[in-house]
């Protein structure tokens, strides 16, 4: 059972002479809000009063000060991700507030995996998008690379490349927008699974495609940008599920993750002329990129729910071929590209 919680400490001073109002109205907003299953109160002489509701989600504490025209309480909520924005400006509405202390404490949250405490599943969710930034660009870097190499006229290439790309991830977080996915994570390594299998092997597809479809330029031109777009697309899926993600953590982290995600395309943009083309074949970039994108996939099986054990084992399974394959393909890029140039286009196969 997970033990991670929400805890709103606030403190009220008045701007107004007491009123005895106050302390229903706060109630009433609190019922409103949650599901009252117990309720205790004990009146002070000559003043104050304690009030303890057992909810349905936890607790509800007030304590009233009349004579400092001050109120404290608190809520301890077992949903670690309630925002309690809307509950604070409802106080803020119908009672008359001086001065507001407003801290929100999340509890419980050491009792949880590594990867899903609170710090650790920011700097997890952030780091992610970025490497998944950059091996999105990387992906669609070495396809124009590809084409360049099969079809000619490299900057036109590059340019296409580019403006497919960000088309076709405006037309995937569209797609996003229009559905309403329930497990986020789960659907995050699906995405990252095809974008490994699609982008880490484009240059053995653009190897296979150009010697199957040589002669029918047309078809093999769109055969090759398909790939761009169906990358582009996934890409475009993939960013708003990790601001969702994000969002879910704390309410202003989704933008700091679209900014990451800048971040990381323009490091990408940056280490594929000058550090990848000069060190490693197109087969060495594509097994590098897809090892570090399986990586990030086999994390994310550490934060997954799953129904069943073998669900589990399935999903790290498929996470460590990936990323044995991806590291066989880097290591051993020079083979790789002997034999498929020996099999499609010097007629030995």
């Amino acid at each position: 059972m997970q033990t991670d919680s929400a805890h709103l400490i606030l403190d009220i001073w008045m701007s107004e002479p007491w009123s005895d109002s106050w302390v229903p109205k706060i109630e009433e907003i609190v019922e409103r809000e949650f599901t009252v299953v117990e309720r205790s109160r004990h009146t002070f002489d000559p003043q104050g009063e304690t009030i303890a509701f057992i909810l349905s989600e936890s607790h509800f504490t007030l304590h009233s000060y009349p004579e400092e025209n001050y109120i404290s309480f608190d809520i301890y909520i077992c949903k670690p991700n309630y925002n309690f924005v809307n509950l604070v400006g409802e106080l803020e509405k119908h009672i008359p507030i001086d001065k507001i202390n407003n801290r929100t404490v999340k509890r419980g949250e050491h009792a949880l995996p590594f990867f899903l405490r609170w710090k650790n599943a920011e700097l997890f969710i952030l780091a992610s998008t970025f490497i998944v930034a950059a091996c999105s660009l990387l992906y669609e870097l070495l396809l124009a690379q590809n084409l360049s190499t099969v079809l000619g006229d490299t900057a036109h290439r590059y340019n296409v490349t580019i403006g497919l790309y960000i088309a076709s991830m405006g037309l995937g977080a569209l797609v996003y927008n229009k559905l309403d996915l329930k497990d986020k994570v789960n659907n995050l390594y699906k995405v990252e699974v095809l974008l490994i299998l699609i982008g880490g092997l484009s240059p053995v597809l653009t190897i296979v495609l150009d010697s199957w479809l040589r002669g029918h330029y047309l078809l093999l031109s769109v055969s090759l940008h398909l790939l761009i777009i169906i990358i582009g697309f996934l890409s475009g899926f993939e960013l708003p599920l990790l601001m969702d993600i994000g969002k879910a953590k704390r309410e202003r982290l989704s933008t700091i993750v679209l900014g990451v995600d800048y971040i990381g395309t323009l490091f990408a943009a940056m280490i594929f002329p000058l550090i990848l083309v000069p060190l490693l074949s197109i087969f060495g970039i594509s097994g590098l990129v897809a090892m570090l994108n399986s990586i990030v996939a086999l994390f994310l099986v550490g934060v997954m729910k799953f129904k069943s054990a073998y669900e589990r084992l399935l999903y790290l399974f498929i996470a460590g071929i990936l990323i044995i394959a991806s590291f066989v393909m880097w290591q051993n890029e020079s083979s790789i590209s002997e034999y498929l140039i020996k099999q499609f286009f010097l007629g030995d196969g």
